[in-house]
């Protein structure tokens, strides 16, 4: 078994035994031995297609194919060598494998677009809304390789998930995706700035939201009117705008403030 990344172009090497007719313990190390048709490979279980790129020598024993991206997107792949006018090799299979079920991956796939700050998913994904908030996202491949980020929210009918924060470079229809389980809480907390009280009081609240709302309650401005009948208010960062309104009531003996709405 070997291992590479769904969607990313990769050489994979092996060797040849001998058939038992000639020399069984031995590696055939002869060079340009490979015609159409001795390549082949299947992708999750699918009918077996000639590979894009026949094998090549590399050195004395050693063999290599490279499988083009196209060819990677697959989750198991199989890429059988067999000899058609020989045989001058015995027959050969590589197994492949894109994906470590350890439980982290929930979805790895060929992004269709991107923009500032958003990407959109392939579309057998989630129809589900924010089924992939707090997720990790990162681009294994294509355009913009090599960035991470945290999904914040995500329509189904449209398969666009919002990220956390810009990406330096867009992603694009070319782009490779993983999504995983362990995106970072405190990377969260600077999507965009919640601004409607109601979001902070739904049961279905993200933890981005909830971080957000209790660093509002102590870092944003905050101000009282006093007596039977007060309010409190919380406001957004531009100091101006309220948040979320909360009903206090201090009647010298019991100080009491209500439910922000």
């Amino acid at each position: 078994m070997q291992l590479g990344k769904w969607g990313v172009q990769k050489v994979f090497y092996f060797a040849l035994e001998s058939p038992a007719a000639t020399s069984s313990d031995r590696f055939v190390t002869t060079a340009g031995i490979f015609v159409a048709g001795d390549s082949k490979i299947s992708k999750d279980g699918g009918a077996f297609a000639n590979t894009t790129n026949l094998p090549v020598q590399v050195s004395g024993a050693l063999y290599a194919v490279t499988l083009t991206a196209a060819e990677m997107q697959a989750d198991d792949i199989d890429v059988l060598i067999i000899d058609q006018n020989g045989p001058v090799w015995r027959d050969l299979i590589l197994q492949v494998s894109t994906r470590l079920d350890i439980g982290l991956a929930v979805r790895t796939n060929l992004a269709t677009a991107g923009a500032a700050a958003t990407i959109t998913l392939d579309a057998a994904a989630s129809a589900v809304d924010n089924f992939y908030n707090e997720l990790s996202i990162q681009i294994i491949g294509g355009t913009g390789v090599g960035q991470v980020r945290t999904a914040v929210s995500y329509v189904g009918a449209t398969k666009v998930l919002s990220v956390n924060r810009a990406w330096t470079t867009n992603p694009d229809n070319t782009s490779v995706f993983t999504l995983a389980r362990g995106g970072d809480v405190w990377d969260q907390i600077a999507g965009p700035e919640i601004n409607n009280a109601s979001l902070v009081a739904t049961t279905t609240r993200s933890m981005r939201v909830l971080m957000q709302a209790l660093f509002m309650r102590f870092y944003n401005l905050v101000n009282q009117t006093s007596g039977v009948g007060g309010v409190q208010k919380v406001f957004l960062a531009d100091s101006v705008t309220a948040l979320a309104t909360m009903p206090v009531s201090d009647d010298g003996v019991t100080q009491s403030k209500g439910k922000a709405v």
